[in-house]
């Protein structure tokens, strides 16, 4: 098993790639993308630093044999957010009993009092997706007063259940990160709208898994119910594709069929994706869709309401109108903009 020690948790991880892996490092606006392909392994990584005490990090990544990757103590002045969307990993300190197996659709968040190495512990022949939310416990001055008071709160939260104790929180399963991870990934703007949508959505992936340990806490019970993880994956996919083609006739029994899910499951899945039934989902998605078909063709409404999959155009007004609180004409009729000069 190949073992490589690091020291900074961000930077220095690329730089080995790139030096060690035969990396390929873009860097651009504060991101950074690499990709390696070698007897080792093959990959991508993608990394952001934001203003003040976070940075993120997410590996792709398919190693030959068993991989781990650690930092250096002296350097891992942060605590660790992690969360797994394909594979599994150990994650934990190097060399100490605070470890554990995170597998798919499942947050980790580790902390120390001390300075210890983390430890990331790859299985070979295994792709493994594992995203990394590192928060800064000494923070630069300059964002010294909102960094300072994020830390604090975190370190306190995330603390050992006695003085000099590690602490290692596994959590249950939830699909729901892996969407916004998606939604990171997929961002197709550029310059400072890039930037602005980047932040948002990483300080709501922050939020989720704080919310997800205190869900955990506060109902000390597994929340996926009867699923296992197979039939969360097949839910995933079922969502995904659904998403893609929501205008499809879509029917709970055609994709239970197709799927090898009970209605039962297939609805519990969607309520812990997405919070609503597949129905709802559906419906959803289509709104979605038809606003922006009206905000950017020249279909008229009838047009909007074939090609979202409805036939009924009173009954697409009314659903229009309990979304976004106007009907689908008036909404139309203001779609042309108006710029005005001092």
């Amino acid at each position: 098993m190949n073992n490589v020690a690091i020291s900074n948790p961000m930077s220095s991880i690329f730089s080995f790639f790139e030096e060690n892996m035969n990396g390929t490092l873009n860097t651009e606006a504060g991101e950074y993308n690499l990709t390696f392909n070698n007897e080792i392994g093959k990959g991508k990584l993608k990394g952001i630093k934001l203003n003040g005490p976070i940075s993120f990090i997410e590996f792709d990544v398919t190693f030959n044999q068993d991989f781990e990757i650690s930092t250096e103590p002296k350097d891992a002045q942060s605590l660790f957010l992690g969360y797994c969307s394909q594979g599994s990993l150990r994650f934990g300190f190097e060399g100490a009993k605070t470890s554990g197996v995170v597998e798919t659709y499942q947050t980790a968040i580790l902390n120390s009092e001390e300075d210890k190495s983390l430890m990331l512990k790859f299985n070979k022949q295994t792709e493994t997706k594992i995203s990394l939310i590192m928060v800064d416990k000494v923070v630069p001055p300059m964002y010294s007063d909102q960094g300072e008071s994020l830390s604090n709160k975190l370190v306190q939260l995330f603390k050992g259940s006695e003085e000099g104790k590690d602490f290692l929180y596994i959590g249950s399963y939830n699909i729901r990160i892996a969407e916004q991870i998606e939604r990171l990934n997929n961002i197709e703007a550029e310059g400072v709208v890039r930037k602005v949508m980047t932040e948002g959505i990483l300080h709501v992936i922050l939020a989720m898994e704080l919310q997800q340990h205190a869900s955990d806490e506060h109902q000390r019970e597994h929340p996926m119910g009867s699923l296992t993880t197979r039939e969360m994956k097949l839910v995933k996919k079922i969502s995904d594709s659904i998403k893609k083609s929501p205008e499809y006739p879509y029917s709970i029994s055609s994709l239970c069929q197709e799927n090898a899910l009970s209605p039962a499951k297939l609805q519990e899945g969607f309520k812990l994706l997405h919070g609503t039934t597949v129905g709802d989902y559906i419906k959803n998605l289509r709104v979605e869709k038809a606003e922006e078909l009206i905000r950017t063709t020249d279909l008229n409404i009838s047009e909007v309401v074939y090609s979202v999959g409805l036939s009924s155009r009173s009954y697409f007004s009314k659903i229009f109108k309990k979304r976004y609180k106007c009907s689908p004409k008036n909404y139309q009729s203001h779609q042309v903009p108006v710029f005005a000069t001092a």
